[in-house]
């Protein structure tokens, strides 16, 4: 190749000895050595000259000399090993460097995602609502940093300590010095069952059996601990704001006075709370011993034999009025969710009709920007991360149904609103939009054979509840519309005729589950909005295929071009004999699923286009995705490893194409 021409080239562009550790593979390429091959036997030839030179005193050779122009020094020499390990680093760089990276004064550390349980009988993974709680009392998840040579002394020191962090949260768990002991659990593989961690807790140890990312539970062994919510912010005193009881007229602080209210004593005395003085006030609540009548033109009377009249609230709605006896027994905040949902559809209602919207992609859409909150669903750009609030679950997809409802179940509305990220057990995706999509697909499917490809399941109609609401969650969170439902079955959910519950009971708790988010209020109101539920899906297709995965090819004149659309008429062909039923059990559908989490195009359509990309082979031909941003990177031959014949090849894309799981088992 002429690497002495070379070197005169790198002594023309003033490189010397000390510089050639900073020229990169771009620099070189530029400078002529366009090749891998070629760069590698330069920086060999280097290493070479660098081994052989005893001395940078014997000066430097001859301009016709065929060794290298550069004098190596002693450091030089020192330092080859570190160079060599850089120059052809097989890891990621940057993950490297943050490994290897260690704090100004002390040594390198290790953070570990630690749980205090508060029960001594915990054995399973507590559920949203036991982590909320937990949180709340200052046991829910925390971050503790460890040095790498920490010791099980110092280890427990760090996670019973109290001392602050500079954003002023506790740094571990206090509370555990009155536990009579505790001891450390994991999570078992594929289930929520906790388990003994087996080992020494030094970080040495631990590190051995558990991952940076493996939550570690912490369980009291004698004591139960407190779970009374801390004052917020780690403790600090917190601002107050007082305000003043409008019967007795004494000053109470707000977060107290809801209770003094319901029991001062005279309140009992007033009849009702009237808006009179303020118009603001929508609401009207009436307090009643026994039944009262009182003599003005317009009369409501009440199913609980309390009859209230009133003249100064013409709109008044029946439902706002509500006897006290009934307010024990209604859990406040379901009320305050219902009545936002409820008036959230409303408002979707009469913003469709004066727009005069009749597409229901686009009542869809109207709808998910009203109720969805949290963390946007999808990522519209690859260079920003996600962030936002989000309603975590964690579901096993050896045992999606049942995992799946438990998860649900224990789930308030306004955590339904939230963006749902979810995590399957022992896989290591992070939801950015893919998890849940793939979620979504596997529940409908399942749900699809066991409860409604038979008939209803009279015997479990409380289920139903929880079906209607995946399916509400599935329809405005991207995901898969339930399209397995027959005419009779949609004209009952939809109707506005009353339902007898004991012949119906499946059908009224589907009814429910799918208005907890306003689904079926809106098709009442909205007609065209019911025929998302209709299986009038268009078939996928070799071209619909090929139309949604686009190829993102090199610049025109390079050398991986032609590389690239080798491999690229070889994905091609193989999609030809999927669809011919030559592949097994593999069909176009699995293809689309592998890219994007769907096994057909979304009601709303991608928020980014699927699309193929291309790499160098380095280990395997195999393809992989990265369903979040619906992308597939497809290994392409180089010069130096050349594409299989199709028929190894496409063993290989049918291993990955008919794996159903974030990573390889």
């Amino acid at each position: 190749m002429g690497l002495i021409a070379f070197f005169k080239i790198l002594k023309k562009e003033r490189i010397d000895e000390h510089m050639i550790e900073s020229v990169s593979d771009s620099e070189l390429s530029r400078l002529g050595l366009q090749t891998i091959g070629d760069r590698h036997r330069f920086r060999k030839r280097v290493r070479e000259n660098m081994s052989n030179t005893p001395s940078a005193e014997n000066g430097p050779p001859s301009v016709g000399s065929s060794a290298a122009v550069f004098t190596p020094t002693s450091a030089m020499r020192s330092n080859i090993s570190e160079i060599r390990n850089r120059l052809f680093q097989p890891y990621d760089m940057r993950s490297r460097k943050r490994k290897g990276q260690a704090h100004p004064g002390r040594g390198r550390t290790w953070t570990a995602n630690f749980v205090c349980l508060s029960n001594v009988d915990a054995c399973t993974v507590p559920s949203v609502q036991e982590k909320e709680i937990l949180k709340c009392a200052g046991l829910g998840l925390k971050k503790i940093v460890l040095l790498c040579d920490d010791n099980e002394e110092s280890v427990v020191q760090k996670i019973m300590s109290a001392e602050e962090t500079e954003d002023g949260d506790v740094q571990g768990f206090p509370k555990l010095k009155l536990a009579g002991g505790f001891e450390l659990l994991k999570a078992s593989q594929n289930c929520r069952t906790l388990s003994v961690l087996k080992c020494n807790w030094s970080v040495k140890e631990m590190k051995t059996v558990i991952s940076a990312q493996t939550r570690v539970y912490i369980r009291p062994i004698q004591n139960n601990l407190s779970i009374v919510p801390e004052k917020s912010e780690s403790g600090k005193k917190m601002v107050t704001r007082s305000e003043t009881c409008q019967y007795c007229k004494q000053d109470f602080d707000v977060r107290a006075l809801r209770a003094h209210v319901e029991s001062c004593s005279q309140s009992s005395e007033e009849t009702m709370y009237s808006n009179a003085e303020n118009p603001d006030n929508m609401g009207l609540i009436v307090t009643v011993n026994e039944p009262t009548e009182i003599t003005v033109p317009t009369e409501i009377t009440i199913p609980t034999e309390i009859t209230v009249t009133y003249t100064d609230f013409p709109d008044l709605d029946f439902m706002d009025v509500i006897p006290v006896e009934t307010i024990d027994d209604i859990h406040l905040q379901n009320i305050e969710n219902s009545v936002g949902i409820q008036d959230i559809i409303k408002n979707c209602i009469e913003y469709c009709r004066e727009k005069n919207i009749q597409d229901p992609v686009e009542i869809v859409k109207k709808m998910q920007l009203e109720i969805v909150t949290g963390r946007p669903l999808e990522i519209s750009n690859i260079s920003e991360e996600l962030t936002g609030q989000t309603t975590f679950i964690s579901v096993n997809r050896e045992n999606i149904i049942e995992t799946g409802f438990e998860e649900i179940e224990s789930l308030g509305v306004s955590e339904l609103r939230n963006t749902l990220e979810v995590s399957f057990y022992g896989e290591m995706a992070v939801d950015a939009g893919g998890p849940r999509k793939e979620f979504f697909r596997l529940m409908l499917q399942e749900i699809k054979k066991k409860y409604f490809d038979n008939g209803f399941r009279d015997l479990r109609a409380n289920v139903y509840v929880s079906i209607g609401k995946l399916f509400a969650l599935s329809i405005l969170q991207n995901g898969k519309v339930p399209q397995f439902m027959d005419t009779e079955t949609l004209d009952k959910i939809f109707g506005d005729e009353p339902l007898n519950l004991e012949e119906n009971g499946c059908i009224c708790s589907l009814r429910e589950g799918l208005d907890t988010l306003g689904i079926v209020e809106a098709v009442r109101n909205l007609p065209t909005l019911r025929h998302i539920f209709s299986n009038n899906s268009p078939r996928l297709t070799v071209k619909k295929l090929i139309q949604l995965l686009k190829p993102e090819f090199s610049e025109r004149g390079s050398n991986r071009l032609s590389l690239e659309k080798n491999v690229y008429s070889s994905f091609m062909r193989y999609i030809r004999e999927v669809s011919a039923g030559r592949r097994g059990a593999l069909n176009l559908e699995s293809i689309l699923e592998f890219v994007t989490g769907n096994d057909q195009e979304p009601l709303l359509g991608f928020e980014i286009e699927p699309s193929i990309i291309f790499t160098e082979c380095i280990e395997s031909f195999l393809p992989m995705a990265n369903t979040c941003i619906c992308r597939m990177t497809l290994p392409r031959g180089t010069q130096f490893v050349t594409l299989p014949e199709d028929l190894s090849l496409f063993e290989i894309y049918d291993l990955s194409f008919s794996n159903n799981y974030y990573g390889l088992k």
